[in-house]
């Protein structure tokens, strides 16, 4: 293992710490009534307790993944496991949105402050977080997942977490509420934004030296511009 594909694991195993730290605050900020840790301004939209737990989840399944060791089957089940629950909840979510059916377990968590939030569905994820949740829970659960041709499926629905982070983030920068609200009173809080960012590419960088992580690593020529041209493209 090269000193870069090392740096690019601890990378990815810190978007899971800051996953889990992040999320535990949230939770925090509901129990305590601390607004500045459900939605950073008064400005901007909370995150939503299950939201916060998914996020728990995800970033606890991540750093299970990262490393691996002489206990990985154990690890790894429980990794799935635990993205498991993050698709169940985020196709829960979808169901809710498409057929109209509402689930008790999206307001168990703190019901009397979200009630007071004034809201209809206070605890129900947002459409894109409920999207975004599918999509990385179920890179999780194939993440070491490998065609015959040497492709990582994780890779690719990793990028696609960070590809709707990145178009709300935008909206918030620019402050162009239609992008972020995908309907009225049901958004992605910025802080919600930010971390599938940092867990999209946390979970691309975690397996460096494999699938098209590989050609953004290389130590060549092409490599090397790779790196340098993604983040302009990206901007």
């Amino acid at each position: 293992m090269t000193s870069l594909h090392l740096r690019l694991r601890q990378f990815a195993f810190g978007a899971g710490i800051v996953a889990i730290f992040v999320s535990a605050s949230v939770l925090f900020g509901w129990g305590a009534n601390i607004p500045c840790l459900t939605n950073l301004s008064p400005r901007f939209i909370t995150m939503k307790p299950l939201t916060a737990v998914c996020f728990l989840l995800s970033g606890g399944s991540l750093c299970l993944l990262v490393f691996r060791s002489s206990i990985a089957v154990a690890r790894s089940r429980l990794a799935q496991v635990l993205a498991l629950l993050v698709v169940f909840v985020g196709v829960a979510t979808l169901a809710e949105f498409t057929v109209g059916v509402d689930f008790p377990f999206e307001n168990s968590l703190f019901p009397g402050a979200l009630g007071a939030t004034g809201i209809p569905a206070p605890g129900r994820l947002a459409l894109a977080s409920a999207i975004a949740f599918v999509i990385l829970g179920s890179a999780l659960i194939f993440f070491d997942f490998e065609t015959h041709r040497g492709a990582r499926p994780a890779q690719y629905l990793a990028l696609c977490v960070t590809d709707i982070a990145l178009l709300h983030l935008l909206a918030y920068l620019f402050d162009f509420e239609d992008l972020y609200r995908t309907f009225h009173g049901n958004s992605m809080a910025l802080h919600t934004a930010g971390l599938f960012f940092i867990l999209g590419l946390g979970v691309f960088a975690a397996r460096p030296d494999r699938g098209l992580a590989a050609g953004f690593n290389a130590p060549g020529i092409a490599g090397c511009m790779a790196r340098r041209l993604l983040p302009s493209a990206a901007v």
